[in-house]
């Protein structure tokens, strides 16, 4: 009995998954269909392009969501943000409702002296698994270079809370916000 050849889709759906992944995720599927009732070879190329389709569309939703929760345009890597830093240095939080309510003191660090837009605070459980969707909290306004400020009665929206990370953001010349990409994690009970 001769041996069949190849499903020209499932080839096309291993290459097009590194090119342009939603063709290689389409043509993957196509492919499985048409070797189900063929009985050409490629069900492994089919499966994999589909996982990989997956995956960069997985993380293509990811980064959308993400964008959206903290706004902006992205983040931000310039002078600014390597020579700037903030981080928590205390916390202290209480329970309203089911909600944590906490004040944070964050000190501003680095060499660069001009004013900064603000800081997002990213609240989470990191020792919960799986992991607690976590808050993010606008701190708009400067802080002053080395020094502290306590931001009271911040409203995390989170009811597990144990850790906070603390990120410097600048506006860009169309007002957007621009996020540096360096946090500073503190964790407290």
């Amino acid at each position: 009995m001769k041996k069949k050849g190849y499903n020209v889709f499932a080839i096309l759906a291993i290459i097009f998954a590194f090119v342009f992944f939603p063709l290689g995720l389409i043509f993957g599927i196509i492919s499985l269909v048409q070797i189900k009732k063929t009985g050409e070879e490629g069900k492994g190329l089919a499966i994999a392009s589909i996982v990989i389709g997956g995956i960069f569309l997985f993380m293509m939703g990811a980064w959308f969501v993400v964008r959206s929760v903290i706004g902006g345009d992205g983040f931000y890597i310039n002078e600014n943000c390597i020579t700037t830093g903030v981080e928590v240095t205390a916390v202290s939080c209480s329970n309203v409702g089911v909600n944590k309510i906490c004040d944070v003191t964050i000190q501003r660090t680095g060499a660069y002296k001009e004013p900064i837009t603000g800081v997002k605070l990213f609240f989470s459980n990191k020792t919960v698994v799986p992991p607690i969707p976590f808050s993010v909290i606008t701190v708009s306004g400067n802080i002053e270079p080395s020094t502290s400020v306590t931001k009271t009665g911040i409203n995390t929206t989170l009811s597990n809370v144990d850790t906070v990370e603390a990120v410097v953001f600048f506006k860009d010349e169309s007002g957007n916000d621009n996020i540096c990409p360096y946090t500073s994690p503190f964790k407290f009970a």
